[in-house]
């Protein structure tokens, strides 16, 4: 299994993290207000933070 940082699907720069309390997912890049829900990261097998940043993995 390989664990990757996903970019964000409108900026194309930024990855996602968890600004707040809520299970949104919000793009790292400051200039996009871009956020999803974490059952949208399709093809993937799980998710976490690591250092701050969701990282999914994915079957190789």
């Amino acid at each position: 299994m390989t664990w990757i940082l996903p970019r964000c699907g409108r900026c194309d720069t930024g990855h996602y993290t968890q600004r707040d309390r809520t299970v949104r997912l919000h793009c790292t890049n400051p200039h996009c207000d871009h956020w999803i829900l974490p059952r949208e990261l399709v093809d993937t097998d799980a998710w976490k933070l690591r250092d701050g940043l969701v990282v999914v993995r994915i079957a190789d």
